[in-house]
């Protein structure tokens, strides 16, 4: 399969909810972050979200800081119940793509010094 991602991912302790932004009703999905780039996200979810639909959502990073994020659904796969979900940043700025960046390569450090 062709790699399609922007960015490398990187697995990463966070919390992420959801809203959807065109849709009256305010109905919050709480979602399990699976991996992070500087350009999407990958999450696990037990609700049904609609692809190409964007949400509003509250991205709580490693230094517990809250991040706004626009996440526009562009990959859906049901596995074991639950639907992984691939999503990409919409207007996310350049100070918490950086940041997310700079954890990469922390991470990246981190283990080939443990190899």
């Amino acid at each position: 399969m062709r790699e399609r991602r922007r960015g490398n991912r990187t697995d990463l302790d966070a919390q992420l909810i959801l809203k959807r932004l065109d849709n009256s009703r305010i109905h919050e999905v709480y979602v399990e972050v699976t991996n992070v780039s500087p350009t999407g996200i990958g999450f696990m979810c037990s609700e049904d979200l609609e692809m190409g639909s964007v949400y509003a959502g509250t991205l709580t990073i490693w230094t517990k800081e809250q991040i706004p994020v626009f996440v526009d659904i562009v990959r859906c796969r049901e596995m074991d119940g639950r639907f992984n979900y691939g999503g990409l940043f919409v207007g996310m700025p350049d100070l918490y793509s950086r940041k997310i960046s700079v954890y990469q390569t922390v991470e990246e450090t981190k283990s080939k010094s443990y190899e």
